[in-house]
């Protein structure tokens, strides 16, 4: 039962770490992505395909976030 404590906790923590780090590149990435979109006045960044290619991570984002609480209710029950 303890060992199955400190296993836990350790997924925990690498969890955590993980999430943070996506947190750091999702803003490195927003913050490139603004870089970009105001830099250049070109069709292809018009047509929306930035707005598009955040969406998407977004959601991936949204996505991951969801499934790491499940996965965090299942280890506590």
């Amino acid at each position: 039962m303890r060992q199955q404590v400190n296993d836990n906790r350790t997924c925990a923590r690498h969890l955590l770490h993980i999430s943070q780090e996506i947190i750091k590149l999702k803003l490195r990435l927003d913050e490139q992505l603004s870089h970009i979109n105001t830099s250049f006045n070109h069709s292809w960044f018009e047509n929306n395909s930035f707005n598009e290619l955040k969406q998407r991570i977004y959601y991936e984002i949204e996505l991951d976030k969801e499934n790491r609480q499940v996965k965090k209710v299942q280890i506590h029950q």
